[in-house]
């Protein structure tokens, strides 16, 4: 009888999970998270410009029923883990009966679902839901890959492009999970019948990709006027070669600041390291291996070559954290049993990569909430310089511009960030939104007058002081350090 029964895997895996994430559910926010409260709308035709009309329509229906994505961060991020936990088991369970290591291939599921890379969308808590829908669909897609019958095949075109019309972050995972699952269906073995299902298999996605660039091209346009830079006229894939190129330490070295530098890099190259030896005498096993991985992470890359604006950061490439937990279902599935010495490194190795993960993931998640916290502060500080104006000229300020000094400050001393995740929103788009939220003001957002400055050059502040705010008549100046 197994002993790892589906019930309590769901929720092992969950209660694990809201261990490691469990700061995520206090109430917190992003620079997006600032801007859309209040106004999911934004949020709708945001969502739809970038290739997300499922996501649009969801958020459209929680608008109509007055449930907030922001206000309700614990509901929301409670049943978003749950169904990553749902996904984790039913890769777990498609693989199962090809290793005794069963509690090694749980660990592997587990670090594929929830990736290092994945983890931006926790801090992104308005998108998680959608996240976690588009996940499953991808994996239960990927289950299919055995039997592609004409009714599978349209199943997992159905579900593909759905996870993509979702977030299209996920999608760089279907290809090599479907095709390690296809060789683990044939035990191995390469025939002419795993080569046409190979082919299927791209054939899904390649057409879940029409459907989805369809929808942005020619069906987006008519619903909305917004186009996204990303999605524009102009591409130059010889840049965006090299925009990639300039990224893969932030990939593979610093992993965006989540890891401390290296780490990720070690567990990689130990990982590979383990499955060659495992594989020294299995040439086909090992060329299929690495096609999965190359076909990882060429899937994470490719829609950086041929999109109009590059911004590689972690939700856009979750693919590639998904390497190390598809590197440990490899290793699990690489011998029936495997040697005790060899079993003990990979438990040792996930043990230390699980502790590791933890820390720095609460870490994230700690720092979202000083970020947050500080942020809050200094719009209090700029609101209380309001009031002290109001009460001394009995005028009322009901605008409020903002810019940045000539260096802003990007992170807060101590705090862990990268790209957008623990910036401060005070120096980016959301600033007015931030002040507003913490002050129950109602500022309208004006531009800044560069005559305000009186011929003067912008400093360049380290702190907040008073002297990086003017006011006047109705409107408040404000220049961040």
């Amino acid at each position: 009888m197994d002993k790892y029964k589906g019930k309590y895997i769901v929720f092992g895996v969950f209660l694990f999970s809201i261990i490691i994430y469990g700061l995520f559910m206090v109430p917190h926010f992003s620079h997006d998270s600032y801007f859309i409260h209040g106004n999911l709308y934004e949020h709708i035709i945001q969502s739809s410009t970038l290739g997300r009309p499922l996501m649009s329509i969801l958020t459209f229906i929680f608008m109509k029923l007055n449930y907030d994505l922001i206000s309700n961060q614990v509901v929301l991020t409670a049943v978003s883990t749950f169904i990553h936990a749902l996904a984790v088991y039913i890769l777990y369970r498609t693989c199962k009966d090809i290793t005794q290591n069963k509690l090694l291939l749980l660990v592997g599921c587990y670090f594929v679902v929830f990736n290092l890379y994945a983890v931006e969308m926790y801090y992104f808590s308005f998108m998680l839901p959608f996240t976690s829908i588009a996940v499953i669909l991808l994996v239960l897609a990927a289950r299919l890959c055995a039997d592609l019958s004409i009714q599978n095949f349209i199943v997992s075109v159905l579900l593909v492009s759905s996870s993509l019309l979702l977030y299209q972050g996920w999608g760089a995972l279907y290809i090599p999970l479907s095709f390690l699952l296809l060789f683990l269906s044939t035990q191995g073995k390469i025939t002419r019948q795993s080569l046409f299902s190979t082919f299927k298999i791209v054939m899904v996605y390649l057409l879940a990709s029409i459907i989805n660039l369809i929808y942005m091209k020619i069906i987006h346009p008519l619903i909305y006027e917004r186009v996204s830079a990303r999605t524009g006229e102009s591409v130059n894939i010889i840049a965006n070669i090299k925009t990639i190129g300039d990224s893969i330490d932030d990939m593979f070295v610093t992993s965006f600041n989540i890891l401390p530098k290296h780490l990720y890099l070690l567990i990689l190259v130990s990982l590979v390291i383990i499955l060659i030896i495992l594989n020294v005498r299995k040439t086909i096993s090992l060329l299929v291996y690495f096609g999965v991985i190359i076909s990882l992470i060429v899937m994470s890359l490719i829609p950086h070559v041929i999109t109009s604006t590059v911004w590689i950061v972690p939700r856009s490439i979750m693919g590639l954290g998904a390497l190390p937990g598809m590197l440990i279902i490899m290793l699990c599935i690489s011998r029936v049993d495997l040697k005790f010495k060899l079993e003990r490194i990979l438990k040792l190795l996930a043990v230390f990569f699980i502790i590791l993960y933890s820390v720095n993931i609460n870490k994230l998640a700690s720092d979202t909430l000083k970020t947050n916290a500080i942020d809050r502060e200094i719009a209090l500080v700029i609101h209380s310089y309001i009031e002290k104006y109001e009460k001394e000229t009995s005028q009322v300020v009901t605008k409020i511009a903002v810019r940045n000094d000539n260096n802003p400050t990007w992170c807060y001393e101590g705090i862990k960030c990268y790209g957008d995740y623990n910036t401060r929103s005070l120096v980016t788009f959301a600033a007015p939104k931030l002040i507003n939220y913490y002050t129950q003001g109602n500022y309208l957002l004006v531009d800044y007058d560069e005559s305000m400055d009186s011929g003067e050059e912008k400093k360049d502040w380290n702190v907040f002081s008073e002297e990086q705010i003017k006011i006047v008549g109705d409107t408040a100046f404000v220049t961040m350090y």
